[in-house]
């Protein structure tokens, strides 16, 4: 199995609601705050996506993965 050590992702919709994941945010321990940033908005912002995976390129240095969770419902 490949390691994760020292790997960047970005999970979107990774919570049942944006008010969940800044508490588990918070709640991270203090010397492992750093590795994680959090981030609200919709996926069905496209610029908005765009921005958010240059910012962790930037803030981390790579981007190893992306997970799509988000729901989004289907339009009629």
């Amino acid at each position: 199995m490949t390691s994760m050590k020292n790997k960047v992702f970005v999970i979107f919709g990774g919570a049942s609601g944006m008010g969940l994941l800044n508490h588990l945010h918070t709640s991270f321990p203090a010397d492992q705050s750093s590795h994680c940033f959090v981030q609200t908005g919709s996926v069905t912002d496209e610029s908005a996506v765009e921005a958010f995976l240059t910012k962790t390129k930037s803030h981390f240095g790579k981007l190893n993965g992306v997970a799509n969770y988000a729901g989004v419902p289907a339009m009629n």
